[in-house]
């Protein structure tokens, strides 16, 4: 019984070791897609567009966004004016043109991430949800963008490449030398046990 109990308690460590070295990835991989959303919001181009979406600031900011887009491979680049319609999607997709405090969109991520930004003046990160627009689970970092003023002109909203968490999820962080995988669950004394 004793041995059985250490080698529980040792699984557990184990298992707490794994999920706090995966969760330290995590963060650090959002707090870099923050920084990424944020350090967007202060490029000129963006600015001027938020401020002025004339077709010579959009050909400018879409050449930004394809740049950006294809470095980073993330799904979409949107511009968001401070009444909340969409001026500027890379993808062109159902959010182009589309005011995201509307019914329609406001309960949706995108809008959810509109809202939070507006809120917050900060940026924000939504959880990985099914999202209709692009048929897939998606996730969206948004930063408020200001003018050299200081005056809140709008939000940079960038949806995210799944692919990055699926990297972590599948990483061999914290994982034996053997690749071993231990799959946990809480017996009824909520304690962590493995199978």
């Amino acid at each position: 019984w004793y041995t059985e109990q250490t080698l529980i308690k040792d699984k557990q460590h184990y298992l707490y070791g794994l999920a706090r070295d995966k969760g330290d990835w995590i963060q650090e991989k959002i707090s870099h897609l923050q920084n990424m959303s944020e350090s967007i919001t202060k490029v000129n181009i963006i600015k001027e567009t938020l401020c002025d979406p004339s077709m010579e600031n959009i050909a400018l900011a879409d050449r930004f966004a394809q740049t950006l887009l294809n470095q980073y491979q993330h799904h979409d680049f949107i511009l968001a004016n401070k009444a909340g319609t969409v001026i500027y999607s890379a993808k062109h997709d159902a959010e182009n043109q589309i005011n995201l405090t509307a019914p329609i969109w406001k309960d949706t991520l995108i809008g959810k991430a509109f809202e939070q930004t507006k809120l917050l003046q900060g940026s924000t990160i939504t959880p990985y949800e099914w999202y209709d627009p692009s048929l897939k689970k998606a996730a969206f970092v948004s930063s408020p963008a200001f003018n050299d003023h200081g005056y809140w002109i709008g939000v940079v909203i960038v949806q995210v490449n799944n692919q990055w968490l699926n990297q972590i999820a599948n990483s061999r962080v914290s994982l034996s030398d053997t690749g071993e995988i231990v799959l946990p669950y809480l017996n009824e004394f909520g304690d962590i046990e493995a199978l």
